[in-house]
């Protein structure tokens, strides 16, 4: 598979998964914690066919949005 489609696939499941995140952290309420934890179950799983974790997608977001944020101010 090509990298751009592992990185769509992947980060429309991550912006679902942090949808329901901050939903039932906001609100409580148990629809948006299962949605949470379906999506958590969902976004593993593709994570596991392509060979990458959690911790590597997060550290890619955060460097993507530094490059963006703040090297880009000083080119």
């Amino acid at each position: 598979m090509t990298q751009g489609l592992i990185d769509s696939t992947i980060e429309e499941i991550y912006n679902k998964f942090i949808e329901f995140k901050q939903k039932y952290f906001w609100t409580k309420q148990s629809y948006y914690r299962l949605k949470y934890l379906q999506y958590r179950e969902l976004l593993d799983e593709k994570l596991k066919e392509f060979g990458v974790s959690l911790q590597e997608l997060r550290f890619k977001e955060v460097r993507r949005n530094l490059e963006q944020n703040i090297i880009s101010k000083y080119l």
